[in-house]
């Protein structure tokens, strides 16, 4: 086999290792469990009922007469067959004499509801002593339950009964609160002792039957992480890393199955994880392979993004979008962790997810309020490809935005490369690998910001190189490894670098994933040189001794926190490995970015007006609202626009004492804004509200300037828009001799189609608002598709301006 079809075969493998040699289920009915653990053995050794059988088996479902026979007893007046409906307690419904023709019989119906029969011995203090069920049971073979709560506690080992028909039975009462947990133990003569092994788990919540995952490593026997049923990890249900899949390696595994065109595979996957998937669209950082979600609520958006991807990907090369819902809904999540606040650092970026783990892995379920440079780059993947599949617009904003804040806030030009994140206390200025190559291979179609991937290249080399890296056998536990070594050295890259402190002592190895990141993005780059280089000396990990194939996570282990690096062989890299050979555009694809304003249609519009009420502060207020137009050509807003909202006094009866008021200005995804001088301004003078252009200290006519609605070009990048009223009367009251609402957006360029001519109908009606709550109503007017969106105002010439409602009424001092 050629080194492709090796690591196809190596990650197929990976979706069994999980497999326990019996499948076990189980069933509540709230007093009791009860499993059945179908294909044991038969002939394997059991201990036979020596006095009583029955004529069939009774299961819960049976109500009637129950019946059997007896034997082998001498005395059979000194014994009685007991029959009892197992619930909270064993509830004895009848006692049966042992008939002289060999048979037993209760002399009524028994209910429905799991039974117990016993052949017990009357004592001479009319006391009974338990003698044998009517059923075989195993020797070899027994099942315990536990319940999981903050720990995996054992409540009770039970016999495993064979009560015909290829049916083996167990059930206990001993019902507490937690999970539900059944193992099925195989006992086994290993080194002189009998040993247990777990060769069958099950819980209430196993999600095997909804399609398997890839295992995200072969872990050797012989390792201390290695661990069958959990037993060895604290008892933590779940906590087997050998049959623990991480959302990142699944993402991966969907690119390289699509690749491969195995897509079967693919959507086995995809129907487990529309099972997995959390209500909120999100997904766990991991599953246990063959149980399915821990008790855990530990999420991270990257390994989201990652996961979104490889759904698409699959959908774009395949056109199967049935699960294509599911792929929606995880990008939903991701915009919500989008930070809003403009005067926040991480304004624009995508938060971590939820939970951490401390010291001994002790969770706590927090928000992560971090932002990864890693997470956006893995999350731009997936909110491209759902733009891909969806066309939906609002995904191209979001990588826009992401792009843009990307470079302002984390890109060290000084150094060229990326910091490691950023949280509400500034920049971590660490220095982490894929923060390089990762970035340059999402940045390397950038005609916004030019910056040079092959800058980040260089950097990679001469930061993270490591050259003759050798893979030994070692024996202490933080460095284990007892299967795989080499004699030949292997260069490559390390994961961190010990510049400026961040990663004081990190480690000196060979990461493999990361690695051939750096070869994907040479390959991306068209140095093909530089990536033979490399390449060689990883495939010929497939050659290691006791190597089935995939390629191992690094050259040397190093098992603490904070590092968790290991030498075992990988789902990761062997699919980077196979990406990287056979499709390495299906990793980090060329997203283009634009800061254009684009032409669209009104459907697009009223998307666009509800991704920026969601996601814009200072529109959250506000109730949802749509617009509509007859004009021809639209225009509409996106995250790169820089807007200015200017109101203009003129002489009048009660004019503030200053005009050119800057209610907000969005500028370079920058929200600055004059709202405390506007509510002091307010609260000084007489304010008045007006329903649409109606209502204006009274009777007032509006006329717009020429006929038209008035645009400036804004220097070229962008207009400005002015509704400019001129003189009227109110009573013989000259009231306002100019007053303007001018709106200013700056794009790159411009296609605006507007109204020719508007004149407002007339209220006679002047109602001064007192004690007017300014928190509650807002001030906002936007500009989208050519249309100005006046709170509370209607109809002007052929546009609509759409209502917010009276929830948010225009406010205008005089």
């Amino acid at each position: 086999m050629n080194t492709s079809s090796k690591l196809i075969s190596f990650i197929k493998s990976q979706m069994d290792t999980a497999k326990f040699k019996y499948d076990i289920t189980l069933s509540s009915d709230g007093n009791t469990l009860q499993g059945c653990a179908p294909g044991l053995p038969g002939e394997d050794e059991k201990v036979f009922p020596q006095h009583v059988n029955v004529d069939q088996y009774y299961s819960p479902n049976y109500s009637g007469i129950i019946s059997g026979t007896w034997f082998n007893l001498a005395t059979p007046d000194n014994y009685k067959v007991e029959v009892y409906l197992v619930t909270d307690d064993f509830y004895l419904q009848d006692t049966c004499d042992l008939s002289s023709n060999g048979r037993w019989s209760t002399s009524k119906a028994i209910g429905s509801g799991l039974k117990e029969i016993r052949l017990v011995q009357l004592n001479a203090d009319k006391t009974t002593s338990f003698v044998e069920y009517p059923y075989s049971r195993f020797v070899n073979y027994t099942a315990r339950f536990f319940s999981l709560t903050d720990a995996e506690y054992l409540n009770a080992e039970v016999p495993i009964f064979d009560v015909g028909n290829g049916q083996y039975i167990f059930y206990t009462n001993k019902v507490y609160p937690g999970l539900k947990i059944a193992k099925l133990l195989q006992r086994v003569w290993r080194a002189g002792a009998f040993e247990y092994d777990v060769v069958g788990l099950t819980g209430a919540e196993t999600n095997i039957h909804n399609g398997r995952l890839p295992s995200s490593f072969l872990i050797p026997a012989n390792d201390p992480s290695y661990d069958k049923d959990g037993t060895k990890a604290l008892r933590k249900y779940g906590y087997m890393l050998n049959s623990r899949s991480w959302l990142y390696d699944i993402g991966l595994s969907l690119l390289t199955f699509t690749a491969s065109g195995d897509y079967d595979l693919c959507q086995e996957i995809l129907k487990r994880l529309s099972v997995e998937q959390n209500s909120d669209g999100s997904f766990d950082f991991s599953y246990d392979n063959y149980i399915g979600a821990l008790f855990e609520n530990y999420v991270r958006t990257g390994a989201v993004g990652w996961v979104v991807w490889g759904m698409t990907h699959y959908m774009l090369k395949t056109n199967d979008k049935a699960q294509l819902a599911m792929a929606e809904k995880a990008g939903d999540w991701l915009l919500t962790q989008m930070v809003t606040d403009p005067t926040d650092k991480r304004y624009g970026l995508l938060k971590g997810g939820n939970g951490a783990y401390g010291d001994n892995y002790a969770f706590t379920d927090t928000k992560i309020e971090w932002c990864s440079t890693e997470h956006q780059l893995s999350s731009m993947q997936g909110l491209y490809g759902l733009l891909k599949v969806t066309g939906n617009q609002k995904y191209q904003r979001a990588l826009d935005k992401i792009h843009r804040n990307l470079i302002n806030t984390l890109f060290d030009s000084d150094n060229q490369r990326f910091y490691q994140g950023v949280s509400s206390d500034g920049v971590d200025k660490s220095w982490a690998l894929d923060c390089v190559t990762w970035a340059g291979m999402t940045v390397i179609n950038d005609k916004v910001f030019s910056i040079d991937s092959t800058k980040l290249l260089k950097t990679a080399q001469s930061i993270f190189s490591v050259n003759d890296a050798l893979v030994t056998e070692r024996s202490e536990q933080d460095h284990f490894n007892e299967t795989y070594s080499s004699t030949s050295p292997i260069a490559g890259f390390k994961p961190y670098s010990d510049r400026d402190g961040g990663y004081s002592g990190s480690p000196e190895i060979v990461w493999t994933e990361g690695t051939l990141g750096y070869i994907a993005l040479c390959k991306k780059l068209g140095n093909t040189a530089e990536a033979d280089k490399y390449l060689s000396g990883l495939e010929g990990l497939q050659n290691l001794a006791n190597s089935t194939g995939g390629i191992i996570y690094a050259t040397e282990t190093y098992a603490s926190l904070p590092w968790e690096f290991h030498t075992w062989e990988s789902v990761v890299s062997s699919s980077w490995l196979y990406l990287t050979l056979n499709d390495v555009e299906a990793v980090f694809p060329q997203i283009s970015f634009t800061n254009d304003l684009q032409e669209n249609t009104i459907e697009a519009a009223n998307a666009d007006l509800e991704y920026y009420h969601d996601n814009l502060a200072f529109l959250k207020a506000i109730p949802k609202f749509q617009v509509s137009t007859t004009a021809a050509t639209y225009t509409f807003e996106s995250p790169a626009v820089d807007v200015t909202w200017r109101l203009e006094v003129g002489t009048s009866i009660s004019v503030p004492s200053s005009d050119k008021i800057v209610v907000y200005t969005v500028k370079d995804g920058k929200v600055s804004n004059n709202l405390d001088g506007i509510k002091k301004l307010l609260t000084e003078n007489k304010v008045f509200s007006f329903d649409g252009l109606d209502q204006i200290l009274g009777k007032i006519a509006v006329k717009v300037k020429n006929g038209s609605i008035w645009i400036d070009t804004a220097g070229g990048s962008g207009f400005t828009l002015h509704i400019e009223r001129e003189h009227t009367e109110v009573n013989k009251v000259q009231v306002a001799e100019d007053f303007e609402i001018a709106i200013t957006i700056k794009f790159h360029k411009i296609v605006v189609t507007t109204p020719t001519e508007a004149i407002s109908n007339y209220n006679t009606e002047v109602e001064p608002v007192t004690n007017f709550n300014w928190v509650a109503a807002g001030v906002v007017v936007l500009l989208v598709l050519g249309i100005v969106l006046v709170p509370g105002i209607g109809t002007l010439a052929e546009g609509t301006f759409s209502g917010l409602g009276v929830f948010c009424k225009f406010i205008a001092t005089f």
